[in-house]
């Protein structure tokens, strides 16, 4: 293998172009295996990391949907568990230097995506912000979170969700998701089968989360899971798993830090029926190490600056893209979640033939 700034992309389009011929994912299995006797730390890390955000792209690109598969389905489905044993020695055997990964939820996380029906509960809830449109400052949070990252191939997110296995194809190209993370993503799904994902529907509906809602403990336990394969398949990374308070994600996060004593999580707080859905007792009461409740991304760039996850200069950009963003929406806003960041607007002159109106500006900015 070549070094980790020039990596054998003939090597992977020969690995690719042999799989689309014959889907065989017992080859790259065998690939994998390959990489972990042959490569250094950082080249193997490079290498996994192509595995995990690219092969399931290009596979899909030659329409070959059904035959998708990335590094976790190769390593988990693919390989006996006596293998799987070995590998996992020469994964923490060779495992590079510590760096900060965020595991992200979509939903309520990365934009909001409320479903206004009645007793139907299976997307987002929050209605802090526009629907389907990035949360205020979220573009230079991950922006400034991948500047701190030194080692370049590195520098992105992974997605954690509840999606299916055979819906997330259509997340890929995403426009917001796209927006925010870019277009170099992992992607780890929900339940692998229709069969299992409608069956978590049926579960939750029966037990009175709503009509086609599905069960929260099943989809923790699904995103757990996920959670424990990934970070296997990547010592390497401090994982940061970021989530919300509406569908499972809080049950997850409390078995993630219990599992991974490097691991950090976050839950955003979402704002339903002109409302937190805890207030401050509530999240108190939910009180633990390396667990945090956020209200938007400011508060939530607040806490990483805290960890050193950003500098002190990265949240000065971050607030003033947070500020921005909630100043283009107009009237919209709702005046009690935002009022301490809006720009206040005074007439001040209007030159009658060029009809330009000069204003002052006062910005008020809350403090954290």
């Amino acid at each position: 293998m070549s070094s980790t700034t020039n990596y054998d992309m003939k090597n992977y389009n020969k690995i690719l172009n042999q799989y689309l011929q014959n889907k065989d994912k017992l080859f790259l299995a065998n690939q994998l295996i390959f990489l972990l006797d042959f490569s250094t730390p950082d080249n193997l890390l490079h290498s996994k990391i192509i595995l995990e955000n690219k092969l399931i792209r290009d596979i899909y690109s030659e329409g070959e949907e059904v035959d998708a598969c990335d590094l976790r389905i190769i390593f988990f489905s693919f390989l006996k568990n006596k293998k799987q044993n070995e590998l996992i020695k020469q994964l923490s055997l060779k495992k590079y230097q510590l760096i900060p990964h965020i595991l992200t939820d979509i939903d309520d996380t990365l934009f909001p995506n409320p479903i206004n029906i009645k007793y139907i509960n299976f997307s987002g809830k929050d209605t802090s912000w526009l629907k389907n449109k990035p949360y205020p400052g979220i573009k230079s949070f991950y922006k400034c979170f991948y500047n701190n990252i030194s080692f370049n191939p590195a520098k992105y997110s992974t997605i954690l969700t509840a999606t299916p296995e055979f819906l997330k194809k259509r997340r890929f190209d995403d426009k917001n998701i796209n927006e925010i993370l870019g277009k170099n993503f992992g992607f780890l799904s929900g339940k692998e089968s229709k069969i299992q994902a409608l069956w978590d529907s049926i579960l939750g509906t029966y037990k009175g989360y709503g009509i086609l809602s599905p069960e929260p403990n099943s989809l923790a336990k699904t995103k757990f899971t996920k959670f424990k394969q990934y970070k296997i398949l990547f010592p390497e990374y401090k994982l940061i798993f970021i989530g919300d308070n509406g569908q499972g994600d809080l049950i997850a996060g409390f078995k993630m830090i219990k599992y991974d004593p490097n691991c950090l999580v976050f839950i955003h707080n979402l704002y339903v029926n002109n409302e937190y859905i805890f207030d401050k007792k509530k999240i108190n009461s939910y009180k633990q190490k390396r667990l945090y409740f956020f209200d938007n991304y400011l508060s939530l760039s607040s806490l990483f600056l805290k960890f050193k996850l950003i500098t002190k200069r990265d949240f000065n950009i971050i607030k003033k893209s947070f500020i921005s963003d909630i100043n283009k929406v107009g009237n919209w806003l709702n005046y009690k979640l935002y009022s301490q960041y809006i720009v206040k607007k005074t007439k001040k002159y209007c030159h009658k033939s060029s009809k330009q109106i000069t204003y002052n500006k006062r910005t008020q900015i809350h403090k954290y």
